[in-house]
């Protein structure tokens, strides 16, 4: 008996001792596994660059620009501030990146940590959001350490602003009469000119957007033939005013940026097709559908010139 209960003594002393250096060293018990931990591989990097949506028109041109197509303008110097954003929705983490206003590129060096994050380009004037870019979906991971997104900004769907923006011609062109069509100043309108060679578009609280803008020159308002037509895209943003031509983006639209029509623009434009009948008149024709010339050989010397 006496035997016996040593023998238990010593293997209860045992057994609290390998509980005790279980303790002290760390040591779990095989029976209760580590419970698994997320880890989130840190210092992870995005890049790119944010662009201007394609437009003809748009608020007064920043001309110390760099990196825009001649298609792109944007608002007045010093007014929009550029930024972006990487959000988690995982756990609602955000980051903004380091921003070069005037190459209008961005980084997040090292700042990032695996997971999904949205990316989303603005561009404010104060408080107030002109320019967003639609969201960009990255997913970052160790083995995904570095990525680059390329964002395209247009204009805030939120808010209205206005346009203001000047068409003219020279004299010699013939224009007597303009008809245009947009969606931002419905319903169509029609203007007679008379001895005036311009007018302006006006329009206010005209919502965000980008809208065509379809324009057409006749010599008066019975003409059927325009003598010069374009489409060109009006960019408005939320509480910016829309007055300045892209510069050089057309033939009537010149290095300075103003809307213009030269006889040589016309020239350019209806004698795309010369007409011919039998019924024509070599003397008082221009090679439109309504003055044709009688011989193709009074078309071709028209064409030549």
């Amino acid at each position: 008996m006496k035997k016996k209960f040593f023998t238990l003594f010593s293997a209860t002393l045992a057994t609290l001792a390998l509980a005790l250096l279980s303790s002290c060293s760390g040591i779990t018990s095989p029976s209760e596994p580590e419970a698994a931990t997320a880890r989130q591989t840190e210092g992870l990097s995005l890049r790119g660059t944010f662009s201007l949506a394609n437009a003809t028109a748009e608020p007064s041109l920043n001309s110390s620009s760099q990196g825009q197509s001649q298609r792109n303008a944007i608002p007045t110097i010093g007014t929009l501030t550029y930024s972006v954003q990487a959000f988690r929705q995982s756990d609602g983490a955000t980051k903004w990146a380091d921003v070069d206003q005037d190459t209008k590129s961005y980084e997040f060096r090292n700042t990032l940590s695996s997971g999904t994050w949205q990316i989303t380009a603005y561009a404010k004037q104060g408080n107030i959001t002109i320019l967003q870019s639609e969201t960009t979906t990255i997913t970052l991971s160790k083995d995904r350490p570095d990525a680059s997104a390329n964002l395209a900004l247009a204009p805030s769907t939120e808010g209205s602003g206005n346009i203001a923006l000047t068409i003219a011609w020279d004299s010699n062109t013939k224009i007597g009469w303009v008809q245009y069509n947009c969606p931002a100043l419905s319903p169509s309108e029609n203007s007679t000119t008379g001895s005036v060679n311009s007018f302006t578009l006006e329009a206010n609280n005209v919502a965000t957007g980008i809208y065509p803008l379809t324009i057409s020159f006749y010599i008066n308002n019975s003409s059927s033939t325009p003598l010069y037509s374009c489409t060109e895209y009006i960019a408005v943003y939320q509480e910016l005013t829309t007055d300045t031509w892209t510069k050089s983006t057309a033939p009537h639209i010149s290095s300075s940026g103003t809307f213009n029509i030269t006889a040589d623009c016309v020239k350019t434009f209806v004698y795309r097709s010369v007409y011919l009948s039998s019924s024509g008149d070599n003397a008082t024709a221009n090679g439109t559908s309504e003055h044709p010339y009688q011989t193709a050989g009074a078309a071709m010397a028209r064409l030549t010139e």
